[in-house]
């Protein structure tokens, strides 16, 4: 690296105002199950022995977190936080950085080329780092949408060279590398996700050609879990980037859970009479596939949602209501022991900590779970249960959670003891969309349990137009 290199790390957590990502793995202090390190600067100290601040610093000025890290040879590098807009906003925002390098992690989560363009027009201004050496690095698996995606035109169409619509040549300033998973000596539980990706492959040979081979093809949409029931136009509500949904005063805030070690999936909703209708509205949710995050980040990023949303101006008058909270998750969180407590109990134990500790928090109530049904024949009853909204328009979602969005879009269906598709199996695969599904229809299921029992009040409502940003 060159003494004045600066370097950008990229990371989309598809939750505004999540840290998670990078941020967390570089400063985590958690043990993997394996005993090792998950945080990178941890690693780098007892590997390399380069000391670094153990608490992340506030920056005077921006208010930005950041940490020191110093190398061998007596100097010091500073990495800070920053928080990336939508890709609406990403030119302006980058404009001022003049970084020699720009790293970013699984590209085709990003929505489109404005997350690419943008940036690459800003290499080469850093006068003290060589031309040749300043670069923009992404890494991810071929995108569902084949050869469709941006991602494939940018870096695999575009850099040829064309004369009279024939391809002669390469633009040397690209670059292309597959490296197949089963080489990757780092990678954590490799052999469960490659397992999970052949099991797909079963249902889906698309899966195990581009998440196994590098193939850009199209994923196979016929044998989705909601294929006929979910419709966007129909279900979605504003414009990811610009528009949401927000919630309606009055009425408690439902949060449902698929807590684990790797995979956190929660859902905001509330349940609303409107009309003769009973609609559920979905709109906003915290979505970690793949990370080995502490309960004490889960449980912050999710006081600080619910903060939010009590401090969020509502009506001509742009007064914030004190929203109640239900907390709904199945009984994996309420009923395992692990680690010398239950999950349940550290939510609340965390909750309660930060609302005596920081003023901020001071007016919310702690996370108390309640435990969704879960026993035979409860994922048929959820499936069929959200099929039945769906069908009967009373499922709405924002656009801004484009977990949920992709959830109804890519479920797929298992298959029975006799190797036919199950119409409510839902398949697990690495990409998580299971974890959203179980998040939302625990809430779901456990308030249409509750009716079932006793009458509850639901007050009658009119829809509510989106909020632009």
């Amino acid at each position: 690296m060159y003494q004045d290199a600066l370097a950008i790390i990229c990371n989309l957590t598809l939750s505004g105002g999540v840290v998670g990502g990078a941020w967390e793995k570089l400063n985590s202090k958690s043990l993997d199950t394996k005993g090792r390190n998950i945080g990178t600067l941890k690693t780098w100290k007892d590997e390399m022995g380069l000391e670094y601040s153990y608490e992340p610093y506030i920056e005077g000025a921006t208010k930005k977190e950041f940490v020191d890290i110093r190398n061998r040879h007596g100097g010091v590098s500073r990495v800070m936080l920053m928080s990336m807009n939508v890709g609406s906003k990403i030119k302006s925002q980058i404009r001022p950085f003049v970084f020699s390098f720009f790293y970013f992690n699984e590209l085709t989560t990003a929505t489109g080329p404005e997350y690419f363009y943008p940036v690459i027009q800003q290499l080469k201004r850093r006068t003290s780092v060589p031309v040749e050496a300043q670069q923009f690095v992404a890494d991810c698996n071929p995108s569902e949408e084949g050869k469709d995606s941006w991602v494939f035109k940018a870096f695999f169409k575009t850099p040829h060279k064309w004369i009279k619509k024939k391809r002669v040549g390469w633009n040397k300033r690209y670059a292309v590398h597959h490296i197949p998973a089963w080489t990757n000596t780092w990678a954590e539980d490799k052999d469960e996700y490659l397992e999970n990706v052949k099991q797909e492959g079963l249902h889906d040979p698309t899966a195990y050609a581009r998440d196994i081979l590098g193939q850009w093809v199209k994923k196979q949409t016929g044998d989705t879990m909601f294929a006929y029931y979910f419709k966007e136009q129909r279900h979605v509500r504003g414009e990811y980037g610009r528009s949401t949904l927000a919630p309606i005063p009055n009425r408690p805030i439902i949060i449902g859970y698929d807590p684990g070690d790797k995979n956190n999936s929660i859902v905001f909703g509330q349940y609303l009479k409107m009309g003769r209708k009973k609609i559920w509205r979905f709109f906003d949710h915290l979505t970690f596939i793949d990370k080995q995050l502490t309960t004490e980040l889960v449980v912050r990023e999710l006081m600080r949602k619910m903060l939010y949303w009590c401090k969020f101006p509502f009506g001509p008058e742009k007064k914030p209501y004190l929203f109640p909270f239900i907390h709904i998750s199945d009984n994996w969180a309420i009923n395992v022991y692990r680690e010398g407590s239950y999950l349940y109990m550290d939510y609340n134990r965390i909750s309660e900590r930060i609302i005596k500790e920081e003023d901020d928090y001071k007016d919310l109530t702690a996370i108390n779970m309640n435990g969704a049904q879960k026993g035979m024949g409860s994922v048929a009853a959820r499936v069929n249960l959200i099929k039945e909204k769906l069908a009967k328009d009373e499922i709405i979602i924002s656009a801004y959670c484009l977990p949920i969005i992709n959830m109804f879009k890519n479920l797929r269906k298992g298959k029975d003891k006799m190797g036919k598709q199950d119409e409510t199996k839902p398949l697990r695969t690495a990409k998580g969309e299971i974890h959203v599904f179980d998040a939302l229809s625990y809430a779901a299921l456990f308030m249409h349990l509750q009716e079932d029992e006793k009458d509850v009040a639901i007050e009658e409502h009119e829809p509510q137009e989106v909020y632009s940003f």
